[in-house]
């Protein structure tokens, strides 16, 4: 494939991309990939599975500079803490939207990632809906009450 027929961009959004169909692009894209710019896999079925493959590709991947994710609230505290290196790490990305975030996990993955861990590279611009999930202990809180 020569310098003119290279992907550069993936526009995934809301095509019900599950988690198998999302590890083997973030698989190939940890290996293979060395011109894409911009992923937007918002809106599709993302849990806790994909991590793996998810954090290799940032870690590998030299090219990647946007990435639009949604569901990582649904990650527990102990998978974002090992996903926080491997954003922090990637030296190229330089833009994460998240959909459908909690404002903890925003707060906490948004402080990990451009705190420590991108000492002497430009901070990640993090971008996220309008409006935060609700907590798990708000949404908890929110269906006790309506019950009641």
């Amino acid at each position: 494939m020569d310098e003119k027929s290279c992907l550069m961009e993936v526009h995934l959004a809301w095509n019900l991309v599950c988690n198998t169909g999302l590890n083997s692009l973030f698989t190939a894209l940890a290996m293979s990939n060395t011109k894409l710019k911009f992923i937007d896999l918002a809106y599709n079925f993302m849990d806790i599975s994909v991590l793996h493959a998810l954090r290799r590709m940032l870690e590998k991947n030299t090219t990647l500079k946007y990435l639009s994710l949604n569901d990582l609230h649904r990650f527990n505290e102990r998978a974002v803490e090992s996903l926080a290196p491997s954003f922090a790490a990637n030296q190229s990305l330089k833009m994460v939207d998240l959909k459908q975030v909690t404002r903890e996990f925003y707060e906490y993955l948004t402080a990990a990632v451009n705190g420590v861990g991108r000492r002497g590279m430009e901070p990640i611009e993090f971008k996220r809906d309008e409006q935060f999930l609700p907590s798990s202990s708000a949404q908890a809180a929110y269906n006790l009450a309506a019950q009641n």
